[in-house]
């Protein structure tokens, strides 16, 4: 089974997500970002659809405006609703049409707010152990968000100088794509398609089908 569009309105609609408010290089994460992915979700211009029911992995294409669910039994859980939440934060960026982001400035930024959400929602929380590059990284994403005091407060920036190192360290990871983009490549955010009354219909239709 897959997560459902009711745990991606849940996630979007948690308080812990809507009070986030903070700028990476030229992105600005907010809940007033969540709330508009939200509506686009709701007026069917954003489409939410099934993921592999064997795969932990939830995507956002911006080229389609849909978000495919990872794998898992609903109500999501707090890792679960996390990833959610950064595919809905490069939805935030594809909704707010910013097409001279970085495809790495991007997912950084994507990973950023998924670890603001989890130590906000759990004080607690620590990396969990993992493969030793990944677990590396998450431990940076951790260490930034610490020394920005994010955990804790909002209006913290963070530059693109500062996240070179972790840009760095995302390009590198094993098992996924990210090294095959230049440091200039763009993320291909180009905001969302009008898909006619009828499009966005059908596409709701199938958003409140999952």
């Amino acid at each position: 089974m897959s997560l459902k569009t009711s745990d991606v309105f849940a996630t979007l609609n948690d308080p812990v997500a809507l009070d986030m408010a903070f700028i990476v290089g030229p992105i600005l994460v907010t809940g007033i970002g969540y709330r508009l992915v939200r509506d686009r979700i709701m007026d069917g211009s954003i489409v939410v659809v099934d993921g592999d029911p064997n795969s932990g992995l939830a995507f956002y294409d911006s080229t389609e405006d849909k978000l495919t669910t990872q794998a898992g039994n609903p109500p999501a859980d707090l890792d679960q609703r996390g990833l959610l939440l950064h595919e809905c934060t490069h939805a935030l960026i594809d909704v707010c049409n910013m097409p001279r982001v970085t495809r790495h400035i991007d997912e950084l930024t994507a990973y950023i707010a998924q670890h603001v959400y989890l130590v906000r929602s759990q004080p607690t929380w620590t990396v969990a152990p993992n493969n030793p590059p990944w677990k590396a990284f998450f431990q940076s994403i951790f260490d930034l968000i610490k020394r920005h005091d994010l955990h804790n407060s909002n209006f913290a920036m963070i530059t693109t100088d500062e996240l070179e190192p972790l840009r760095l360290q995302l390009a590198a990871l094993p098992y996924v794509n990210y090294g095959t983009f230049r440091k200039e490549s763009l993320s291909g955010s180009n905001g969302l398609k009008d898909f006619g009354t009828f499009g966005r219909m059908s596409r709701l239709l199938t958003s409140m089908m999952n």
